[in-house]
């Protein structure tokens, strides 16, 4: 296979093709994206179109998102906590590809795991962030905390006094004995 980079490296372009577009066992396709957005085809990342059908083979092809100057992974678009970002594979190349062809990897220019990971769904691109350590630990505190409250009050169960002076514990129902 070959590597497609429509535009060139590092610039992103929209291109078209008048006939059918193939990506064949082995292929690379390398995808500038240039700002933090999702709906910015040709101005903040490549699109392909193709007049006739676009075929990708499912056996090794990859999806390799080539990062420009102006994507910081620290911008809220990509870091806040929780968030998912998906292009349509059709926002991204003009049609849908033939029957279920679609790339098997994803890879990137620059390492981004601290931030997020890419992944290929169905004929989407996923964007998702990886949960900020003090949120993700703020809500494993509040469940263990809300876990114990629940426990300590299963297991010390009121006493009651009774006439004699001699406690005891209440009924099921809640009501006091003797």
């Amino acid at each position: 296979g070959n590597t497609h980079a429509p535009g060139g490296v590092g610039a992103v372009n929209p291109q078209h093709f008048d006939g059918n577009l193939t990506y064949a066992a082995g292929s690379i396709f390398e995808w500038d994206l240039n700002a933090s957005g999702d709906n910015m085809a040709g101005m903040a990342y490549d699109m392909v179109g193709a007049g006739g059908a676009i075929t990708v083979d499912t056996e090794n092809t990859t999806f390799k998102i080539v990062f420009g100057d102006k994507v910081d992974m620290t911008d809220d678009f990509w870091s806040a906590p929780y968030v998912t970002h998906t292009w349509a594979m059709t926002s991204i190349f003009n049609k849908a590809f033939v029957g279920t062809s679609g790339f098997t990897t994803v890879a990137t220019s620059r390492d981004v795991s601290q931030y997020g990971s890419f992944t290929i769904s169905g004929t989407s691109l996923v964007y998702a962030a990886v949960p900020e350590p003090t949120s993700a630990l703020a809500g494993l505190l509040l469940g263990a905390g809300l876990l114990r409250r629940r426990r300590q009050g299963v297991e010390a169960s009121p006493q009651l006094e009774t006439r004699q002076g001699v406690a005891a514990s209440p009924r099921r129902d809640g009501s006091p004995c003797g």
